[in-house]
């Protein structure tokens, strides 16, 4: 009864080191990318529906003229850079 425990213990660890590694870009000065693989289907759905959402602000931005674009600014809390 007492080795037991110690064999979970060994299996477990066994275990957990044999599961798959994300990839990880390394920059200096800078915060490291981690490459996560797209197996999230609820998750890949709504960064589809993100680029969408952003895709279509900017094109509609395009039609507004620049003062309506800085109300705009104004109310969402940010701007788009590179208009």
């Amino acid at each position: 009864m007492c080795c037991k425990y110690p064999i979970y213990l060994l299996l477990s660890l066994i275990v957990l080191s044999c599961q798959r590694k994300d990839q990880v870009v390394k920059r200096d000065n800078e915060p490291d990318i981690h490459i996560l693989q797209g197996e999230d289907t609820e998750m890949n759905t709504a960064i589809e529906n993100a680029q969408k959402s952003l895709y279509t602000t900017r094109v509609l931005r395009k039609r507004m003229s620049q003062k309506e674009r800085e109300q705009m600014d104004k109310e969402n809390g940010f701007t788009f850079e590179n208009e």
